[in-house]
C-alpha cells in the first residue's frame, strides 16, 4: 500500500497536467482549423460584421448546429488524442509519485485512472463544442458546416494536420534561436543571478 502522502500529491500533479491539457485543446478546438496555424491575418479592406455576443446557455439548436460542425472538424478524434496524451502524463506523475516501475505505473493508470477519462469521452466532446455554439450564430454555424463539407473545406482540413505541424516546428524553431541569441545577449547579467546556461 502507497503512502497517503504519495496519493496526495500524485493527485495535486494529475489535477494539473490534466488542467492544463484540457485548456491548451480547449483553447485550439475553439479557434477555426485554419487560425491554429495563422501568423498574421491580412487587414481587412472592409469592415468585418461584429460577432454575436456569446449566449450563457445556448439553445438546442445552437449546439446541433455547432455538433454538426464539430463533427467534420474532428473534435471527437481531438478529444481522443487528448486521453492518450493525458495517458503520458498520468504515467510520468505516477512514477513520480512512487509507483515501482514504469510497469507498475501503466497499469495503475491503465486499470485505475483511464477508464474513468475514456467513460467521459463524450462529456469532453460536449466541452469542446459548446464554445461553438455559444460564440457563433446558428446560421453562422450552418454557413461554416456547408464550408467545411465543400472540396475546399474538405481540403482545408485535410491538410489542417500538416500545416499545423510544419507551423509549430517554425515556431520551435524561431524560439530556440531566440532563445540562444538571449542568453548571448545577456549572459553576464544572467550569471550575475546565479544561473548557468
Amino acid at each position: 500500500m502507497r503512502p497517503v502522502s504519495n496519493r496526495s500529491a500524485l493527485s495535486q500533479r494529475l489535477a494539473r497536467g490534466v488542467g492544463l491539457a484540457a485548456v491548451l485543446l480547449a483553447g485550439a478546438a475553439a479557434l477555426p482549423p485554419h487560425a491554429a496555424s495563422a501568423q498574421t491575418a491580412p487587414a481587412p479592406t472592409a469592415p468585418a460584421p461584429a460577432a454575436p455576443a456569446p449566449e450563457a446557455t445556448p439553445s438546442p439548436e445552437a449546439l446541433k448546429a455547432a455538433r454538426e460542425l464539430t463533427a467534420l472538424l474532428g473534435v471527437q478524434n481531438q478529444a481522443r488524442l487528448l486521453i492518450a496524451q493525458i495517458r503520458a502524463q498520468l504515467v510520468a506523475a505516477t512514477m513520480r509519485s512512487g509507483a515501482k516501475d514504469q510497469a507498475d505505473a501503466v497499469d495503475i493508470v491503465d486499470k485505475i485512472l483511464m477508464p474513468e477519462f475514456v467513460g467521459r469521452e463524450q462529456e469532453m466532446v460536449d466541452l469542446l463544442v459548446r464554445p461553438y455554439a455559444t460564440n457563433f450564430a446558428v446560421s453562422d454555424l450552418r454557413e461554416l458546416t456547408k464550408f467545411y463539407r465543400s472540396p475546399l473545406g474538405q481540403r482545408l482540413i485535410n491538410a489542417m494536420p500538416a500545416v499545423t505541424r510544419e507551423g509549430l516546428q517554425a515556431g520551435q524553431q524561431l524560439g530556440q534561436s531566440i532563445f540562444k541569441d538571449a542568453i548571448a545577449k545577456h549572459k553576464d547579467a544572467l550569471h550575475a543571478r546565479g544561473l548557468k546556461f
